[in-house]
């Protein structure tokens, strides 16, 4: 047959039409035997899978348009289309498209609609462009509006996060727990939680197994991602459309750890501490100014031949606090004399610890076996490499050497990760003992601690800290293990200055 006119073609389908009828060879069909009606030879195929029209970024329409550039060149008259929403479903896009192959001599074909140049094709071809972006925006107006609906349920509608697994069916949970990958992720929140560098658990939990979906090891990125993310904890939260509410899947990680590890990465301890603590005045930023509220600051003066000590509140509208070091040293240490631990309050802790160092007891032992059980793995894989060396089976020495070369490298490092894991094969009782002993003389547990711990000691006793007013310090909130002050008969356990010891 001899052709008149040369053609482009171009069929595309999004995953949700493949069952509609709308099947690319469908398309091609429908074209093919178009094109051999009108004697028009088909020189190319454009083929789009699973891309949408909202865009005109798409891969195959942009390779279209860029030969449609040089087709008065390689003599293309038409580009031939299934029908106009294949092409674009945005007016915008559409004229865009369509003026661009006109400016270039090729005018648009299609096996079920008329494109002609007139006025009243013109007028028809918009008409129908009209249409299409008209059914594009009631589908995306459905589409958002059973996502929203969804959402509110609390019903997960994207695809699951690391950890997850998307429900089987649509009367189940939306996500169920990925039984290998959600271990691990509780495992980070953890460790994260209890102080552990995040580079540090990263690092532990890929050598676990730890694997995007393309089966990489997780990035920095990607794990700063999974620490924020509030699905973890069983919630569905979307700014877009103002939903936060409780999800229709279980938890991975606790709302107490979760909130541990927000609020390390907001504020990193090493730099507070390195910006702020001063083991010589361990009370700074602990001890409040009893007017204004500020947090006391410490500094030295020089006076009277050498230099003192001072704890002063830094608002240059108050400055109501200037006193000696000394004399605050003397009345915490005067409060700590009068302050006993109950045998209830000794007992309990020495319940939380064992608890605490059995539940550490059971992780170690799992992170043990995890390892164990990778070396095994990869120890396998190496004999069944060397087995298809030896035996000739299609494995080159050069392939050999390099991929046996790199599970040794694999099982060295693992082998060194499981020497370094911690052992929890010590004593318990001595540690305990000791715990209690110390507990039971706070005066001189205070003396025993170092100075760059005393600030850790003293937000261990009282985390929201103490007031300083009048020569006395005050405090409004009770330790967890001090017992005088629910037995206080005021609100505020108030400590005279000594005799001798006078705010400067």
């Amino acid at each position: 047959m001899k052709f008149q006119k040369r053609a482009y073609a171009y069929i595309r389908v999004s995953t949700e039409e493949q069952v509609q009828n709308y099947s690319l060879d469908t398309q091609e069909r429908a074209i093919r035997d178009f094109c051999d009606r009108l004697g028009i030879e088909l020189v190319q195929m454009f083929r789009e899978e699973g891309e949408s029209a909202k865009t005109a970024n798409r891969t195959a329409l942009r390779a279209l348009r860029e030969k449609c550039r040089f087709a008065q060149r390689d003599g293309i008259n038409h580009v031939v289309i299934f029908k106009m929403d294949r092409l674009a479903r945005s007016i915008q896009d559409f004229l865009t498209i369509s003026e661009e192959f006109a400016s270039n001599g090729v005018t648009l074909l299609s096996p079920y609609e008329a494109f002609d140049l007139s006025a009243a094709g013109k007028l028809n071809t918009n008409m129908l462009a009209v249409i299409a972006q008209y059914d594009n925006d009631m589908r995306s107006e459905r589409t958002v509006a059973g996502m929203k609906e969804a959402l509110s349920r609390g019903r997960w509608v994207w695809q699951p996060v690391l950890g997850y697994r998307k429900g089987e069916n649509p009367e189940d949970a939306s996500l169920i727990k990925d039984e290998a990958i959600a271990p691990l992720i509780l495992q980070g929140f953890k460790k994260v939680a209890q102080g552990e560098s995040k580079d540090t658990v990263l690092k532990v939990l890929n050598s676990l197994g730890l694997r995007t979906r393309a089966g990489k090891e997780v990035s920095k990125q990607t794990f700063n991602s999974i620490l924020k993310n509030p699905l973890y904890v069983g919630r569905v939260v979307s700014e877009k459309f103002d939903i936060d509410c409780v999800g229709d899947f279980e938890p991975i990680v606790t709302q107490g750890i979760f909130n541990a590890v927000q609020d390390r990465r907001k504020k990193p301890l090493s730099k507070l501490g390195r910006t702020f603590d001063n083991p010589d005045f361990p009370f700074r930023r602990w001890l409040q100014c009893g007017t204004c509220m500020n947090p006391l600051t410490g500094s030295y003066s020089k006076g009277n031949g050498g230099e003192y000590g001072y704890y002063h509140c830094w608002n240059k509208t108050c400055k109501a606090v200037n006193v000696r070091k000394e004399v605050v040293e003397t009345l915490f240490i005067e409060f700590l004399q009068r302050e006993t631990v109950s045998p209830e309050i000794l007992t309990l802790f020495e319940a939380v610890v064992r608890d605490i160092w059995a539940e550490r007891g059971r992780e170690n032992v799992a992170h043990i076996a995890s390892i164990d059980k990778k070396i095994q793995n990869l120890e396998s894989n190496l004999e069944k490499l060397l087995d298809l060396y030896v035996g000739d089976k299609g494995i080159s020495e050069k392939a050999y050497r390099s991929r046996s070369s790199k599970m040794n490298n694999e099982i060295e490092a693992l082998r060194d990760l499981r020497s370094r894991s911690v052992s929890l094969d010590i004593e318990i009782e001595p540690i305990i003992n000791f715990a209690k002993s110390m507990l039971q003389d706070l005066t001189g547990c205070w003396n025993r601690t170092e100075a760059h711990a005393r600030p850790r000691f003293l937000r261990a006793m009282l985390p929201n800290g103490a007031t300083f007013k009048d020569g006395s310090l005050r405090t409004t909130q009770s330790s967890w293990f001090i017992t005088s002050f629910s037995s206080s008969t005021t609100s505020g356990d108030a400590l005279a200055v000594p005799a001798g010891f006078e705010p400067a």
